[in-house]
């Protein structure tokens, strides 16, 4: 059986926060979001597979509403 591999599509998010253990420390926290443009991946209104910009706008989404964890190692690890 061939190897399908389908088209992904990616968004990265990058925040700033203090570290909400007590140190007070900026923190910078990265993650990349991702989803592939398949006829498995449908949009949950309609059924219908995604487009790739439904599915960009959706991991554009995700991404926008990423909110990372605010404590540093050194205080995540006292407790």
């Amino acid at each position: 059986m061939p190897t399908v591999r389908f088209e992904s599509r990616t968004a990265t998010a990058k925040r700033r926060v203090k570290c909400s253990g007590g140190c007070g420390k900026t923190l910078t926290r990265q993650r990349t979001f991702m989803q592939t443009i398949s006829p498995f991946n449908r949009d949950p209104g309609t059924g219908l597979p995604r487009t790739a910009e439904q599915v960009q706008e959706a991991v554009n989404r995700e991404a926008d509403a990423w909110q990372p964890q605010a404590t540093c190692t050194n205080c995540d690890t006292d407790h």
